[in-house]
């Protein structure tokens, strides 16, 4: 189930770039994310979540070694 949904959100993220890159007027500038500073600075965010979050739901349901 969790797969699905990770697949999902994939898909509809996907879609949105999509859909954004050809309209008239954008929801989200894409550009910003050429720059290098604005492009670490959102990966650096991204892995601080996922260890603050993914990893202590693994932990927590992890199986006992």
């Amino acid at each position: 189930m969790s797969w699905l949904l990770l697949l999902a959100r994939g898909v509809l993220f996907t879609l949105f770039v999509f859909v954004n890159k050809r309209g008239n007027s954008h929801l989200l500038n894409l550009a910003i994310f050429k720059e290098k500073t604005v492009c670490l600075a959102a990966l650096t965010y991204f892995f601080l979540q996922l260890v603050n979050i993914a990893v202590p739901v693994y932990a927590q349901y992890a199986p006992a070694a």
